[in-house]
């Protein structure tokens, strides 16, 4: 009795330790994937920035894409469409600077 047990506990270790193990492997190489991903989308221009976009939702509307991929195309579509937002604000803030200096003149 004791045996059983013991390998039930065992079991469930082993299985809790192996889950802990797939869990954290995929979410650190998508937390790392994402992070590259951004910095990527820093060095772009908002016109670089926006081609690179329109080519992820192109392969977005496309049937023949597997999920995963599917997955990846929209995470990094949502990481330069805020690159995009980012930028576009950026300038306005800008224009906005300068309208202030050329009224108060």
């Amino acid at each position: 009795m004791k045996k059983t047990q013991s390998s039930r506990s065992s079991s469930k270790k082993m299985l809790h330790n192996k889950e802990s193990l797939d869990n954290k492997t995929p979410i650190n190489s998508l937390e790392e994937d994402i992070m590259e991903w951004k910095k990527q989308a820093y060095l772009l221009s908002y016109e670089e920035s926006l081609n690179a976009l329109e080519l992820l939702l192109e392969n977005l509307q496309n049937d023949s894409v597997p999920l995963e991929k599917l997955q990846e195309y929209h995470l990094k579509a949502s990481i330069y469409l805020d690159h995009c937002q980012k930028l576009l604000d950026n300038a306005e803030q800008q224009v906005i600077e300068l309208d202030a200096k050329s009224l108060g003149k």
